[in-house]
């Protein structure tokens, strides 16, 4: 159910490809339409995913969650 190639790179600038697409992607239904994407935000929601049987393709989380 986990994936086993998780990377856990820290990303440290907007201007990081990765972070400039995920904004992409939350402001542009649009882009996350033609590309198949959905976004979930929270705790709650992402187990919802890992439950499913969904296996994301990309996680961004802070480990300073309060």
């Amino acid at each position: 159910m986990f994936m086993t190639n998780l990377k856990s790179d820290p990303l440290s600038s907007f201007q990081n490809p990765r972070i400039q697409q995920l904004r992409n992607f939350l402001t542009q239904r649009e882009a996350r339409n033609a590309s198949a994407v959905f976004i979930t935000e929270g705790v709650r929601l992402g187990e919802e995913v890992l439950n499913s049987g969904i296996t994301p393709i990309t996680v961004f989380f802070s480990a300073n969650i309060s």
